[in-house]
């Protein structure tokens, strides 16, 4: 099975351009990340973002998970910067 992660189309928020990378098999980046977890993020848009630009962003990711009808909900305040 191909591991890849996928980009959202942009969207405007909070007069940003942001997209969300969603990587099913988690972050390699990551010592402790495995196959077993998925890893999402919210990234400012790279085409449209200043170099210097840093946003601060409070998140909420809702995933379900359908095989036993179970939400999970992680809310984050974070700084993105590209």
């Amino acid at each position: 099975m191909e591991k890849r992660a996928w980009l959202s189309s942009t969207f405007e928020a909070a007069g940003s351009s942001w997209r969300i990378a969603y990587s099913p098999y988690g972050n390699k980046q990551h010592p402790l990340d495995n196959d077993e977890y998925v890893s999402l993020y919210l990234q400012l848009d790279p085409d449209r973002a200043r170099s210097d630009q840093v946003e601060m962003a409070k998140i909420k990711f809702s995933l379900l998970d359908q095989s036993i009808l179970q939400l999970a909900i992680r809310e984050l305040a974070i700084a993105s910067q590209y």
